[in-house]
């Protein structure tokens, strides 16, 4: 029976060249630590042998997946690009400041393709993370890149993304960091691209924009390459949207309000302004 979907692997090669060969490696038993770190629940998928990355040998291959992010270091040739990894040799880093959220390219995001060509995840409701791994460096064709629009370039706020809020700039490129001000319509000047995830963080005078969260763009900048799909384990729309309707109907308030400052309850006003960012980031 043909599959649904297939894995989205981009080979990654040990030299500039066709025919190099991809890298295969042995994982130590801290890099196999690492990778279970960072799928603790998935640990044991992402390293079974032929699941996508590990071969029937049991060390694994120098691949990408379809989607993902990397930083390229250097480019030989006009047909190859040096993509920055991680050495099996080295000592692994620290994954709880090193992974995927962090926005660290060398974690890649396990992604398939489906039959109607749109990149997903692993499987129904499951974040599976590899790593960018070899002895020495590794190279990708160009033809499998989308490069990122050069900067400084001025962009359009999306006012039909927004559905009628203003364009929120924070002070990191994260959720949590605070709002500085909000943007309504017109026109900025990105100088400075933060992924993190799945989504983009664009910096702007005096903070930072989303560029893309959760799939959607709310500027003109956009990529023609979809993103993995954002972790399901972060705080979703949806997961907001609930958290936030319980503690409002446990306390009789407006669904509602025009801002958090409408709320006295400092609880049920966090639970607000996380709906507010998922929502609109």
């Amino acid at each position: 029976m043909p599959l649904e979907s297939y894995p989205e692997t981009v080979p990654l090669f040990v030299s500039p060249r066709k025919g190099a060969g991809k890298d295969d490696v042995r994982l130590s038993a801290a890099w196999t630590v690492f990778v279970q770190t960072l799928n603790p629940d998935l640990g044991k998928y992402v390293l079974t042998p032929n699941a996508g990355w590990l071969n029937t040998n049991e060390s694994a291959d120098s691949l990408g997946f379809g989607g993902n992010v990397v930083r390229i270091l250097e480019e030989p040739n006009m047909d190859w690009a040096r993509v920055d990894c991680f050495r099996v040799q080295d000592a692994p880093p620290d994954p709880r400041l090193v992974n995927y959220q962090a926005g660290d390219p060398r974690i890649q995001k396990f992604t398939v393709i489906s039959k109607d060509g749109r990149i997903r995840n692993a499987g129904a409701a499951l974040d599976v993370y590899t790593v960018l791994l070899g002895r020495g460096s590794l190279f990708v064709p160009k033809e499998r890149i989308e490069r990122f629009p050069e900067l400084p370039m001025t962009v359009v706020i999306n006012q039909a993304a927004l559905r009628g809020e203003m364009l929120r700039v924070r002070s990191k490129p994260e959720l949590p960091s605070p709002v500085l001000r909000g943007i309504p319509s017109g026109t900025v000047d990105i100088l400075e691209y933060a992924p993190r995830g799945s989504n983009v963080w664009g910096r702007i005078a005096g903070g930072w924009i989303a560029l893309l969260y959760e799939g959607r763009y709310f500027t003109s900048w956009t990529m023609e390459t979809s993103p993995p799909p954002a972790a399901i384990g972060t705080a979703t729309t949806l997961e907001a949207k609930q958290l936030f309707e319980k503690w409002a109907v446990r306390k009789g308030l407006n669904l509602k309000p025009r801002n958090p400052t409408e709320y006295e309850d400092a609880e049920t006003q966090r639970f607000w302004e996380c709906w507010q960012a998922a929502r609109l980031a």
